[in-house]
């Protein structure tokens, strides 16, 4: 459908509601009702699920997290909070969450987004700082791809020596294969599922 942008009605003159949720990258997830956003405020990283009709707040589950990865170094002024849009898994009805210190959570939003299962990135897979790029200096925003469902399979992008890519159980975390190819995780992309010769 039209934005609205060439006939001059974007952004709206007046929104039909706003919310606080925190600062971050992330992007909004929509699914029927339901709006699932994913900040960080007051030294939390919160996932919070409003009504998309009203922006009222259904439920705002949080955990103890930095503001920054832990391996940031004078690129602070660029971002701030979680940049990984939530993934949302329409079978189980599970919502997954990556912030930017490897904090990967899995909530139920059947139940108020309480905590099924939760490993740190970090500690788990023991990806490095990533090396200087370029004339632009020192940078490392930590963790910011998003997580992909695929059938049983929760993907992340881990980028630890056992594997860039890492399949994990969808309900439990537990691991279930890791790539081949052992180079650090990238920035900003999350997995994408392709066809190749119907493979």
């Amino acid at each position: 459908e039209s934005s609205g942008w060439e006939e001059g009605g974007w952004p709206p003159k007046q929104p039909v509601w706003k919310a606080r949720v925190g600062v971050g990258g992330s992007s909004p997830l929509v699914v029927g009702d339901d709006v699932y956003l994913f900040g960080w405020s007051q030294g939390q990283e919160q996932a919070t699920c409003l009504d998309a009709k009203s922006g009222e707040t259904r439920w705002q589950t949080g955990y103890r997290a930095p503001q920054f990865g832990r391996h940031a170094l004078g690129d602070q002024g660029l971002y701030s909070g979680p940049s990984g849009t939530p993934e949302f898994d329409l079978d189980t009805r599970l919502l997954y969450t990556l912030g930017n210190d490897g904090d990967l959570n899995c909530w139920d939003t059947r139940q108020r987004g309480k905590r099924v299962w939760s490993i740190n990135l970090y500690d788990e897979y023991q990806m490095p700082q990533r090396p200087r790029f370029g004339r632009s200096g020192h940078r490392d925003y930590g963790y910011t791809s998003s997580p992909r469902v695929y059938n049983d399979w929760l993907l992340v992008e881990v980028g630890g020596p056992d594997g860039t890519l890492a399949a994990l159980d969808k309900k439990t975390g537990r691991r279930v294969w890791a790539s081949l190819y052992k180079g650090l995780a990238g920035h900003n992309a999350g997995p994408v599922v392709m066809q190749v010769e119907g493979v």
